[in-house]
């Protein structure tokens, strides 16, 4: 067996997929090695001793003028040359049982001609010694073609093989070369986020996809097996290699501090109650009365707060509760107020209350400076109110009466002081504000303020004189419609008393009548009818005012129309 082995020329190119014996490989490349070598001082190991060694970059291949079957990815392989007697060896992590079936699953690429291998197990690293091989043969392959192969390589453990740690495949015929790759057992990566997550605010969490000699990328832009997130986003995290790819995706939640807003310090009407509510997540609740609910019903004025407490913060928050009236207005009793004061009437319904005065004014109270009606409307949230006051201003009047006054005679003596509000006392007893003279002279009066404001006196010189009551009479007028002098009338230089004015035709009949001195007669007659242009006469009577008695005038007038 040694000397078909020594000396035939073989090729072999080996991919370890995985072991299906529950072993794991511990060295991470496999090397060819000449008689009396071990493994691990194997020349191609140095890149030394006369091998033909080719080299794989990750995407191609130098020295060599084949490619890597897929899925298989090479990390620092070896192509090795078979110039003389050679085998390929890897140690597994435990030693093998006695007894059981170990199964390896290999790709196999010939390079020319039928290539079949024989199988040894060993203790060591050391294959050859002096040309003779030191390990135990276990099994043979069947001849194999040209094409790449996938092979399951089994046999069952003897019992001198127990233990060994160290497979060898040491070809036995055909011509070509050993490949052998550093990257085996490789499988599809897994990755797992885990479901989607909720993290409080200013808290970070870490997530790991690390997979056997993977590339990494995160919908972050960061290419590690792992990042930590501390924001609010949703992570897509990717591993692939030679095998597949896969990703996952999650969703993170930063969960922030709430803005807890029972509400704002509140005013509410009395009889009313106000129920307080806190939002509504996940959480404890703890008011300032012991209650523990979601909502806190109050009926009392104070201040009411809370302490919301959840998984990630406690946070408080309180507010003043205050009641409010309907307002009232009372300006008061109707008042006087003395010459020169100024009063100022407030009405009070609240701060959040609005005014309305019928002088305009907008506010509590207003400057009042004369005599009429104040009034106020007062509205809040809770009703509204009204009043109104008469303020009277007093003045002292100062001299009310003139030097002296002149009547007519025949005519009454009266002195009007109505217009003066106050107690009278004349110098003969009298008491009124209209003061009938009695007769011509010196005549004094006193004036109390019925708000005793002020006490007035004056002094008066009562005379009579005759009067004179001059009267124009007009003879004609033109009534046709020109515009000018269209009415006839009679003009008093004084005020006439017991006043009638009579028009009547040629033949007696009454055209005009009027006891209006201000009346003025159009042309026409009683029934309102145009009369023609004539003569006609009138009669009019009246009592001059400064004179006293009854006069009667006749005469003619001319009603020209053309």
């Amino acid at each position: 067996m040694f000397n078909t082995f020594k000396y035939h020329f073989t090729t072999l190119l080996l991919l370890l997929a995985f072991n299906a014996n529950s072993q794991n490989v511990v060295e991470r490349c496999f090397y060819s090695i000449g008689s009396g070598e071990n493994f691990e001082n194997s020349a191609d190991i140095t890149n030394s001793g006369g091998c033909d060694v080719g080299f794989y970059n990750g995407s191609a291949w130098s020295g060599v003028a084949f490619g890597v079957p897929s899925p298989y990815v090479c990390d620092n392989p070896r192509i090795i040359r078979i110039p003389t007697s050679e085998a390929v060896g890897f140690r597994l992590t435990n030693g093998l049982t006695a007894g059981t079936n170990f199964n390896l699953q290999v790709r196999v690429l010939n390079a020319g001609g039928n290539l079949n291998f024989d199988i040894y197990t060993g203790n060591s690293g050391q294959f050859f010694n002096e040309d003779a091989i030191q390990a135990t043969f276990v099994g043979n392959q069947n001849v194999l073609g040209t094409n790449w192969q996938d092979l399951t390589i089994g046999f069952n453990v003897p019992a001198d093989a127990g233990g060994h740690n160290w497979i060898f495949l040491s070809p036995q015929s055909g011509t070509g070369f050993i490949a052998n790759f550093c990257q085996n057992g490789l499988t599809k990566p897994i990755v797992d986020l885990g479901t989607d997550i909720e993290i409080c605010q200013g808290d970070n969490i870490t997530f790991d996809i690390t997979n056997p000699s993977s590339s990494y990328t995160w919908s972050t832009g960061s290419v590690g097996p792992n990042i930590t997130i501390g924001f609010e986003t949703t992570l897509t995290g990717e591993a692939y290699n030679s095998c597949g790819s896969a990703s996952d995706e999650v969703a993170i939640v930063v969960y922030s501090e709430p803005a807890l807003n029972v509400t704002t310090d509140t005013i509410i009407c009395l009889g009313e109650s106000l129920l307080l509510e806190a939002p509504g997540w996940n959480a404890s609740y703890l008011w300032n009365d012991g209650s523990t609910g979601e909502t806190l019903l109050i009926d009392n004025a104070g201040v009411y707060s809370v302490q919301v407490t959840d998984n990630c913060f406690t946070i408080t928050d309180q507010l003043e509760l205050s009641y409010l009236s309907p307002p009232e207005v009372d300006l008061g009793p109707d008042t006087a107020v003395c010459n020169g004061t100024v009063d100022y009437y407030v009405a009070s319904g609240g701060s959040t209350s609005v005014y309305s005065w019928n002088t305009g004014g907008a506010g509590p109270g207003i400057v009042i400076t004369e005599t009429g009606e104040y009034n106020v409307s007062i509205t809040n949230i809770c009703g509204s109110a009204s009043d109104a006051v008469f303020v009277e201003f007093s003045y002292s009047p100062g001299d009310f009466l003139p030097d002296s006054i002149e009547f007519c005679e025949g005519r009454p003596m009266v002195l009007d002081l109505s217009g003066i509000e106050g107690s009278f006392e004349w110098s003969d007893g009298g008491t009124d504000d209209i003061y009938d003279v009695p007769n011509p002279g010196w005549h004094f009066v006193e004036i109390t303020d019925d708000d005793s404001c002020f006490v007035a006196h004056d002094t008066i010189y009562v005379d009579r004189i005759f009067c004179d009551c001059p009267v124009h009479i007009a003879n004609a007028f033109t009534p046709n419609g020109d515009g000018f002098n269209e009415e006839y009338s009679i003009v008093f230089e004084c005020p006439p008393y017991d006043y009638q004015l009579t028009i009547y035709d040629r033949w007696g009949q009454q055209i005009f009548n009027t006891t209006d001195p201000n009346k003025k007669w159009s042309g026409r007659n009683r029934y309102g009818d145009i009369i023609p242009s004539a003569v006609y006469s009138y009669v009019l009577k009246y009592t001059a005012e400064y004179q006293g008695f009854l006069k009667v005038r006749t005469g003619s007038v001319a009603l020209i129309k053309d």
